[in-house]
């Protein structure tokens, strides 16, 4: 088994771009903050402080109370910024500090129903709705099936909070029968990640894609906007 701990953003970035994956975890190459991501970073903040405290939203992020404020009135047990470890027999562990962490994930947003069968999950998101991937709903809901085991059915939902309340919602529903299903695709990306790792085949070459000009970070990428040859 590797050492490398996993999670959905280290995955999806592989699947899109090897060498990226490489230079950013194993190279050392770093985004450096950017006025989307710090304000994503804030919002996110907010919400949760909103929904743990009912602390007022600052003027900046006011526009989010008509998403939040309906989930925390919502009945059930809630938990915010909610962080899950897995192992690498997909046994539920801590987030931080256990050796045997081969996942981890953390959910915005979770409420458990009354009965414990059902859990609302959501994810908020400040970008664009153009960009919607539920990916990162199916794999936190597989997390949530392990570490509540009553649950039975996950409703997942990203909210774009700067859409308009009938165009912020994209949704997905998962069922704990269907999770040996949904496994399998997460299961073949990590393994041949982890085949790479050991082997370097398949190699980390380049994928040229729409984020290689401006927003990534490794710049001894020829397809880098910052790229000087060498």
């Amino acid at each position: 088994m590797s050492n490398h701990t996993w999670s959905y953003s280290s995955i999806s970035t592989f699947a899109q771009c090897k060498m990226r994956w490489m230079g950013e975890r194993i190279m050392g190459f770093r985004s450096p903050p950017t006025p989307a991501l710090e304000f994503g970073s804030a919002a996110h903040r907010a919400a949760e402080e909103y929904g743990k405290e009912g602390t007022p939203f600052p003027d900046e992020f006011q526009f989010m109370e008509s998403f939040v404020e309906p989930l925390r009135s919502a009945p059930g047990t809630k938990f915010y910024e909610y962080e899950m470890g897995l192992t690498a027999e997909l046994d539920p562990c801590e987030f931080r500090g256990d050796d045997k962490c081969w996942w981890r994930g953390i959910a915005d947003y979770l409420c458990i129903s009354e009965d414990e069968k059902t859990c609302h999950l959501v994810d908020y998101k400040t970008g664009s709705k153009r960009y919607s991937d539920t990916k990162q709903l199916n794999i936190l809901s597989l997390a949530i099936f392990a570490h509540f085991p009553k649950v039975e059915t996950v409703n997942g939902a990203l909210i774009f909070v700067k859409n308009k309340p009938d165009d912020a919602l994209v949704t997905e529903v998962y069922k704990r029968k269907d999770s040996e299903k949904m496994w399998e695709y997460w299961d073949k990306l990590i393994e041949t990640l982890q085949h790479a790792l050991v082997t370097g085949e398949p190699a980390f070459t380049p994928t040229k894609n729409a984020l290689c000009k401006n927003y990534c970070p490794v710049t001894i990428c020829k397809y880098n906007g910052a790229y000087t040859g060498g």
